[in-house]
Order: C-alpha cells, then structure tokens, then sequence
C-alpha cells in the first residue's frame, strides 16, 4: 500500500472513530489491537493488514469497503499488483 494509501485509510479510520465519538484506546479495545497500533494507522505510519481491515471495521461498525473510500488501486507492474501472471 502507497504512503498516501496509508494515510487516506488512517484519515477515515479517524473521521469514523470522531464520528461514533469513541477515543483510540476504546477503538483498540473493540477491535483487540494496542492503541499506539491505532495511532501508527491513523497516521499513516503502519500499512494494515487484511485482519487488521476487517477488525477495525467490526469495531467502527461499518463495512470494511467505508475505510477503504478514496484508496488509489496499486499502478500496474507496482510491487503488490493484483496483475496474474500466466
């Protein structure tokens, strides 16, 4: 994932917590990671795994796609290109 992949994701992961108006460490609780983890993403600063995605969703209880909206796909021929090779 992109830098700035990283930090869309960390800005709507924040944009959600602020709106169900829960702090980061009641996030982290909820979604069984630490709060600096939570930090790390929001800033951008750590690239999500897929389980870290979906956990996080759960907690902010929106679909895993919601935290995903404005995310550039990987350029092709990009290191984690989704291109299959034959």
């Amino acid at each position: 994932m992109s830098a700035e992949n990283q930090k869309r994701f960390g800005a709507n992961v924040r944009r959600r917590r602020h709106e169900v108006g829960i702090s980061q460490e009641d996030l982290a609780y909820e979604a069984g990671m630490h709060f600096t983890a939570i930090s790390k993403l929001e800033r951008g600063e750590r690239e999500p795994r897929l389980h870290t995605i979906l956990s996080v969703a759960a907690a902010l209880e929106v679909p895993p796609a919601h935290l995903l909206d404005g995310l550039e796909p990987p350029k092709r021929g990009a290191r984690g290109s989704s291109a299959i090779r034959t």
